[in-house]
Formats: C-alpha cells, sequence, structure tokens
C-alpha cells in the first residue's frame, strides 16, 4: 500500500511537471506570435508616410489594439514579462512618434478635407434619392463617416497636446465635421420620411384593394356560421397589423376604421343569413321526421310478432331516414330537437313492444276474444254508429 502511495504521488508529481510545460509552451507561443506580428506592424508604419487623416487614425487605433493584447499576454501563467515590458515600451515610443506627426497633421486647413468632401458627395446622393430602399447604402456610409469621426475624436481626446492652443484648434475643426455630419443625417432622415409617406400611401391603397378582394372571397366561402367567425377574426388581426404599419398617419387610421366596421357588418349580415337557413333547416327537418314517426308508430303497433318489430326497427328505410334526419340535425348544431326525436323514435319501439306483449298475453282468435284466467269475452271491433 506505501508503495502503490508512492507511485501515485510520482504519477501526480510528473502529470503536473508537464501540464505546467504545456502551459509555458502554448504561453511562449502566444508571445512570439504576437511579437512577430508587432514587428511586422513596426516595419510598416516605420516605411509608411501617413498622406491622409484615416492612415493615421488606422495607425494609431491598430496600436491601440495592440496595446490591450500585449495586456492580456501579461495576464498569462508563465509569460515572459522582461520581454513584453520591452515590446510595451518599443509600442509606446512608436504610438507617440505617431502621435505627434497625427498632431501635426490635423494642424493643416486641409486635414479633414476628406470627411467633408465625402459628406458633401453623400448630401447630393441624399437629394437625388427617388426610393426609400436606396437610403441603406448612404445610410451605412453615414454611420461609417460618424463611426471612423467617433474614433478619431477619442484618439485627439487622449493624445498628448501641450499647447492649448493647437488642442483648441483641432477640436474646432473637429466640431464642425460633426456638424456637417447631423446636417447630412437630419436631411436623410427628412428625405427618407418624405418617401415613406409617398410610398406608404401607395402601398395603402394596394392594400386596402387586396382587403376587399380579400372579403369578397372570404364571404363567398363562408357556408357555416362558425367559419364566419373564424374568417372575421383572421381579417381583423390582418387589420391590425394595418394599423401598425400604418398607424403615423390619421388618415390611414380614419379609412382603416371604416373598414373595420365595414367588415364586421359584412360578416354580421352573412352570418345572419346562414343562422337563419340553418333554423328554417332545421325545422323541416323536424317536422318531416314527426311525420315519419307517426307512421313508424302506426306500423309498429300493427306488428303481428317480436320477431318482425325488431326486424323493422333495424332495417325499416323509414327508421333510417329518422336517424339520418337525426344526425343531420346534429351537425346542424340543434341537439334539443335531435335528442328529442331520438327519445321520441325509443319510445316508439318501447311503446310497439309493450302493445305486442299485451295482445300476445291477453287476446286470442286473432284479437277477437280477451282472455282474463278461465273466462273469455268477444270484442267487438264494428265502429260505433248510430241506428234506428
Amino acid at each position: 500500500a506505501v508503495l502503490k502511495d508512492i507511485r501515485d504521488t510520482g504519477h501526480a508529481a510528473i502529470a503536473e511537471y508537464e501540464k505546467v510545460q504545456e502551459i509555458r509552451k502554448d504561453t511562449a507561443r502566444k508571445v512570439e506570435a504576437f511579437a512577430e506580428e508587432l514587428n511586422r506592424d513596426f516595419d510598416r508604419l516605420a516605411h509608411a508616410t501617413l498622406a491622409d487623416l484615416d492612415g493615421h487614425v488606422q495607425a494609431l487605433a491598430g496600436l491601440r489594439a495592440r496595446r490591450g493584447q500585449l495586456i492580456t499576454l501579461r495576464e498569462l501563467r508563465y509569460a515572459d514579462l522582461p520581454w513584453l515590458d520591452k515590446l510595451e515600451a518599443e509600442l509606446v515610443k512608436l504610438y507617440d512618434g505617431i502621435a505627434a506627426k497625427t498632431v501635426e497633421f490635423l494642424l493643416k486647413a486641409e486635414a479633414l478635407a476628406p470627411y467633408a468632401k465625402k459628406l458633401d458627395e453623400l448630401l447630393a446622393r441624399v437629394a437625388s434619392l427617388a426610393k426609400s430602399a436606396e437610403a441603406r447604402p448612404v445610410q451605412e456610409e453615414l454611420d461609417s463617416t460618424g463611426a471612423g469621426l467617433d474614433v478619431l475624436g477619442e484618439i485627439v481626446q487622449n493624445l498628448q497636446i501641450d499647447d492649448a492652443t493647437q488642442r483648441t484648434a483641432i477640436l474646432d475643426a473637429l466640431s464642425e465635421v460633426y456638424a456637417h455630419l447631423n446636417r447630412a443625417k437630419a436631411t436623410l432622415a427628412a428625405r427618407l420620411d418624405e418617401l415613406r409617406q409617398a410610398e406608404s400611401g401607395a402601398e395603402f391603397v394596394a392594400q386596402l384593394k387586396l382587403l376587399a378582394q380579400n372579403l369578397a372571397n372570404s364571404l363567398s366561402l363562408c357556408d357555416t356560421p362558425e367559419k364566419c367567425d373564424d374568417v372575421l377574426a383572421r381579417l381583423l388581426v390582418q387589420l391590425e397589423e394595418f394599423e401598425a404599419r400604418f398607424a403615423g398617419a390619421g388618415d390611414f387610421a380614419v379609412k382603416l376604421a371604416e373598414k373595420r366596421d365595414e367588415v364586421m357588418q359584412a360578416f354580421a349580415g352573412r352570418k345572419q343569413r346562414l343562422l337563419d337557413q340553418r333554423r328554417a333547416r332545421a325545422q323541416g327537418l323536424a317536422q318531416a321526421a314527426e311525420r315519419i314517426l307517426e307512421g313508424i308508430l302506426r306500423r309498429a303497433l300493427d306488428m303481428p310478432d317480436p320477431d318482425e318489430l325488431n326486424a323493422f326497427f333495424a332495417g325499416d328505410p323509414m327508421v333510417r331516414k329518422v336517424k339520418e334526419q337525426i344526425a343531420q340535425l346534429r351537425g346542424l348544431g340543434d341537439t334539443v330537437k335531435a335528442e328529442d326525436l331520438e327519445a321520441r323514435l325509443k319510445s316508439a319501439r318501447q311503446d310497439a313492444g309493450r302493445n305486442l306483449r299485451d295482445k300476445l298475453e291477453l287476446y286470442e282468435d286473432g284479437h277477437k276474444v280477451i282472455r282474463f284466467g278461465n273466462q273469455r269475452f268477444a270484442v267487438n271491433t264494428q265502429p260505433l254508429d248510430l241506428t234506428l
């Protein structure tokens, strides 16, 4: 047991050692890869002319991102901190040098001219927009320009500019470009509202025409009151969606309210007609079934034996007809009449059965004699009539 514990401890120590070695190698690989990328950036920026503002901004933003990556590498286990300190010092030196060049460039009158020129071009494109869908590329370019100005403003705020006059001049120039950008955005928003208003009007008219056709088609398809309710609910949901889309204009809201009243009245009238037709059909079916039941009862009372009686109620066409009419009444939703007719049919069978049992037990000689125990009484079946 002791030797086993020693062996397990040795394995654990070796595994931990291998884990540490793997972490060291992984950290070293990441630091070396970062150093190679940073050296490539150093070489590229050392030979870059940085002739325009975008070049300065991209260079400073890239170096700032590298600074963040370096700070992340410091947090890795077993990182070579002296080497990272050396890289950071070189990075800061290069950043300060490019920042000084950026300040010199921003002090030139034409430094922010590309932004102003681009915004003028975008304003011209806004004026020539014919459809709201064409505004998306312009909006994306304005957003991109605004993002670039935000980065530039953040960089300017962090630049070390000892001369307050220079800082003020740079901030004033940047403020003018921001004002130009805001004017362009406001112009685009106004143009979009104008285009959308016109397009919404045309779309609204087309949607109303489609809704009118859909209403006529839906009314022709409604053959039951329940279907009227379902289709009406679907059309009302469609109208609510229209209201949500065209809620900005009061005229649209009034027309939609009128259309809603028209739809509800049309379906209410259709539903009432269907209910009247259903009620009339149910009444006719019930009356026909009652007449047939009277004939069934008369025929059932004349049955001579139980077998014929059961066969009559099992397969006679008149009985089947009554059952079909009961099923039709249930389909029409008139369960009260259906259950009443079903109960009367059952009662007719029971009454005929009792009558037949009475005949078999009380009558003899073809119903001409009634038997009570040992007594016999003749039955006179002649109709009563007045005689002299």
